[in-house]
């Protein structure tokens, strides 16, 4: 059972996908994340890791065949085998003391929900929505880290809770509005320079050369179909 997905933005020129899952994951489950990560670079053209948080146990399955000699293995970050209640403890000391907060710190701040925990999953999602408001973030980190902490209310809060917990994620903060309009101001630059037309004609032809690597590794049809959107006629003629 998938729980959420999210996709976040680096500052280094590439995405990265966060799908989470509260069972342990099947090959059906890597099939679909290979594809959805296939039509991601081709759309959008960027770069895209992707991780798969599983509540599961190592049984869960990494890898899939596309192809007779195509197998891709995905990470699979299993997060009830992390001491949740000794990162938050180590974090939070971090900020009493003003050490400096990494990357790591902000990633396992956000997962402290779905780790091992003393409190429950309402309470440590209540206590990092506050705590993170101590924590001087750039702009990017704002938004990656209150977007994620609004899926998490979404999940751990009670409906009663939910406007109130929505208002101390954006407390003191026009961050997201602005960051909208920096996005909005970006897409127009760039919709100014491509047509609509001259798009659609570089993703067909990506697709198109996507499609003739997959042929040549003898990937059947129906699956080239699935990874790329192109017609079977289309296909046939590559």
């Amino acid at each position: 059972m998938k729980l959420l997905d999210i996709v976040i933005e680096t500052p280094y020129g590439f995405c990265i996908n966060f799908e989470f899952h509260k069972s342990n994951t099947t090959e059906e489950i890597i099939v679909r994340n290979i594809l959805y990560l296939v039509n991601f670079r081709l759309e959008t053209k960027k770069l895209i890791k992707s991780y798969i948080i599983s509540m599961g146990d190592e049984k869960s399955i990494r890898k899939a065949k596309i192809g007779p000699e195509l197998e891709i293995e995905l990470p699979i970050i299993f997060i009830k085998k992390f001491n949740g209640t000794e990162i938050l403890k180590n974090i939070k000391c971090k900020i009493e003391k003003n050490i400096a907060i990494t990357e790591d710190d902000l990633f396992n701040l956000i997962f402290l929900p779905f780790m091992k925990n003393e409190k429950s999953e309402y309470e440590i999602t209540k206590e990092i929505i506050y705590l993170i408001n101590k924590i001087d973030l750039t702009e990017e980190e704002q938004y990656q880290i209150k977007a994620c902490q609004i899926l998490l209310i979404d999940i751990f809060i009670p409906e009663k809770e939910k406007e109130k917990m929505m208002k101390v994620v954006n407390m003191g903060s026009t961050f997201l509005e602005n960051y909208e309009k920096n996005l909005v101001q970006k897409a127009e630059q760039k919709a100014k320079k491509d047509s609509e037309k001259e798009y659609t004609k570089k993703l067909n032809e990506e697709k198109q050369n996507l499609a003739k690597k997959l042929k040549e590794d003898n990937i059947p049809p129906e699956k080239i179909i699935q990874y790329t959107g192109l017609s079977l006629n289309i296909i046939q003629k590559l």
